[in-house]
C-alpha cells in the first residue's frame, strides 16, 4: 500500500515547483527549482526531465503525471489510502486489546470501569483515524490538478 506520508511529501514537493499555483508545472518553473538547488544545473537535462515529466507532451506536467513518475500507481490510490487506514485501525486496534487483556486480570473488581475506559479510547481512535484519512483524501482532492487524480483513485476502487 502508499505510504500516506511519502505521498503527502510528493504533493507538498509538487505544489513547491508550482510556483504560480496553477495546478501544473511547466518547464520555467522547473528549471527555476534545479537553478536554486542543483549546482550542477544544465538546461538540456532539465529539458530531458521535463519531457519525461510530461508524460502527454502538453506542455504542462500534472499532478497525476508527477505522481505516477514518481512510483505512485495513481489508478489503486484510494484502494492504497483505505488499506493504510485499516492497517492503522487494526494496530491502534491491538494495542488497545493488549490494555484491555492488561485491565481485565486485575483481582479488585476494578475492571469493569477501566474496559469501558478503554472501549471509549478505541472509538476515540477510530473516529480520530477516520478523520486523518478524510482529510488527507480532501487534500488530494483539493490540490491544484489534485481532481483528476482523485476521480481517477475513486473510480478504481472495487464496489
Amino acid at each position: 500500500p502508499m505510504d500516506v506520508q511519502a505521498l503527502r511529501e510528493l504533493i507538498e514537493r509538487f505544489n513547491y515547483l508550482d510556483e504560480n499555483h496553477d495546478g501544473k508545472i511547466n518547464l520555467a518553473e522547473l528549471q527555476d527549482y534545479h537553478r536554486q538547488f542543483d549546482p550542477t544545473f544544465d538546461l538540456d537535462r532539465v529539458a530531458a526531465e521535463f519531457q519525461r515529466l510530461d508524460a502527454d507532451g502538453d506542455g504542462a506536467i500534472l499532478l497525476d503525471e508527477y505522481l505516477k513518475a514518481n512510483g505512485v500507481d495513481v489508478s489503486r490510490l484510494a484502494v492504497d489510502l483505505e488499506a493504510e487506514r485499516r492497517a492503522e485501525l487494526d494496530r491502534e486496534a491491538e494495542t488497545i486489546a493488549a490494555g484491555v487483556t492488561a485491565v481485565e486480570i486485575v483481582p479488585d473488581g476494578s475492571e469493569a470501569a477501566e474496559i469501558g475506559v478503554n472501549a471509549q479510547a478505541r472509538d476515540a481512535c477510530v473516529f480520530a483515524e477516520a478523520a486523518v484519512v478524510q482529510a488527507d483524501v480532501v487534500d488530494l482532492a483539493q490540490a491544484p490538478g489534485g481532481a483528476p487524480v482523485f476521480a481517477e483513485a475513486v473510480a478504481a476502487v472495487p464496489l
